[in-house]
């Protein structure tokens, strides 16, 4: 029997005609179904067996071959990190995320319950997935929805909650066979259809992800701007970064994306961007905590008894920005603007926190704690100088929060501020020396084992309707 053959047996349906090769050997790879791909026969001899991950990207060679593909994204390659973590389903097949074809259609209750056992999906940081990528995938089993056209309302809102209310009926509806079957529903079904069963003395769990509805979730707080843009894994249609259109094309770049989650970010991605680095932030709590390396910081610790503390926050919040002048764009083509607000992850790792014993310094034992070439983290009383006797950038906000131009200002700040002072203008900073600043005090933490600060990984935690992708 052929691997295609083992592959639709699962299903107990007739295999698709196709024209086998003559005589394969057994080293030979079966026909994938996926485009620009080569994947050896995933599928068990039997229902019982685990799928192995073996979906392979094509070759180096075979990818320079390819046609132009309508976004850039599609010809990055294709990994096996999210295998066996992983399911994305079309209504024509299902696949493992590097693009191996495991079976036909999931058109049946009960073909999905055969898939979730067959697969033995693990979890990884987050719980195993399944993805339906495309509206077709989903009414096959009946998940279909008609919360009406956006001019029958007042508001967005509203037609975002009659759709996840008609959702979660349509999917409620259809369950009664996975219940059967020893599954159980965790929460109300949306979107996100959290299944559970128990399996001797363990637990599986699978998370059901239906991409075409992902729009129904958004929380209104957020408004209805964002529900349609930010979408996490999948992209956001304003910024032209989400799935392609066509099933298939948008299933191998969810498949590339997952890949990329579980091998970068070492976790499957949550259905927000919140949830993913929450995750993220679980696994190195863990990893620390098993291995007794690094310090997480939970909670601060009192402030020390200064004299003269500023009311309010320690260091006023710095928020910048400024609308380009005429003479900024002369001779300038295209303007480029950079968002940071919500680059969790890309933070992570970056704040420094003091840890241990609190010691208070006075006179110049304070300055030269600050002159040190790795000072310890901690708060300095300052003055800081007047900015007007400095050549600083025009155009550009002061260096800190708290300096005026006309005079000088004496202050607390912390270490972080202290380093960016003295940092060259050229980024932003000041280029003063340490005796500029005319450090009086100082209260600096002493790790037990070292000196100096913990940096602490800490992320925060952050289709459209049908007309926006088929």
């Amino acid at each position: 029997m052929s691997g295609i053959d083992d592959q639709i047996a699962l299903f107990d349906l007739d295999p698709e005609p196709e024209e086998p090769p003559a005589e394969p050997s057994a080293s030979e790879e079966p026909p994938s179904e996926t485009p620009d791909m080569s994947a050896e026969d995933p599928s068990p001899t039997d229902a019982d067996t685990v799928p192995s991950d073996t979906g392979v990207a094509a070759s180096a060679d075979q990818r320079d071959e390819l046609p132009v593909q309508p976004r850039p994204w599609e010809s990055l390659p294709v990994t096996e990190d999210a295998d066996g973590h992983a399911i994305i389903v079309t209504a024509e097949a299902t696949y493992t995320p590097s693009g191996a074809r495991l079976t036909g259609p999931v058109d049946t209750i009960e073909k999905l319950d055969k898939l979730l056992h067959w697969a033995a999906l693990t979890p990884h940081g987050l719980t195993a997935q399944v993805w339906f990528v495309g509206i077709d995938s989903c009414a096959q089993l009946g998940w279909t929805i008609d919360p009406g056209s956006e001019d029958d309302v007042d508001d967005l809102e509203q037609l975002r909650q009659r759709a996840a209310t008609e959702l979660t009926h349509a999917i409620t509806a259809t369950l009664p066979p996975l219940i059967t079957a020893g599954w159980e529903l965790r929460g109300d079904p949306g979107y996100v259809i959290h299944l559970i069963r128990k399996v001797g003395k363990a637990t599986q769990m699978v998370d059901l992800v239906l991409e075409p509805y992902v729009w129904t979730y958004w929380n209104k707080d957020f408004g209805w701007g964002n529900r349609v843009g930010d979408m996490g894994i999948l992209g956001n249609p304003a910024a032209g970064t989400y799935l392609p259109d066509e099933d298939l094309p948008a299933a191998r770049e969810l498949g590339r994306r997952l890949a990329w989650s579980v091998k970068h970010l070492d976790t499957l991605p949550g259905p927000t961007p919140a949830r993913t680095g929450a995750a993220v932030l679980d696994k190195i709590r863990r990893e620390r905590l098993r291995t007794g390396k690094g310090i997480v910081v939970t909670a601060g610790g009192p402030l020390p008894p200064i004299d003269g503390a500023p009311r309010g926050d320690f260091e006023p919040p710095a928020g910048w920005s400024r609308i380009p002048d005429a003479d900024d764009l002369d001779g300038v083509t295209s303007l480029v603007t950079i968002d940071q607000r919500a680059a969790y992850l890309a933070s992570a790792g970056m704040l420094s926190f003091g840890y241990g014993r609190v010691r208070n310094l006075l006179g110049a034992d304070a300055a030269a704690a600050g002159a040190a070439d790795k000072p310890a983290f901690g708060i300095w009383r300052v003055t800081l100088p007047a900015a007007g006797q400095y050549a600083l950038p025009e155009k550009l906000p002061l260096p800190h929060p708290a300096m005026l131009d006309d005079r000088p200002v004496q202050t607390w700040i912390t270490t972080v501020s202290l380093d960016g002072l003295c940092a060259p203008i050229a980024d932003g900073g000041m280029g003063l020396d340490i005796d500029d600043l005319g450090i009086t005090e100082a209260w600096v933490y002493v790790a037990p084992s070292t000196s100096g600060p913990r940096s602490c990984a800490r992320p925060v935690p952050s289709r459209s309707i049908p007309e926006m992708r088929r």
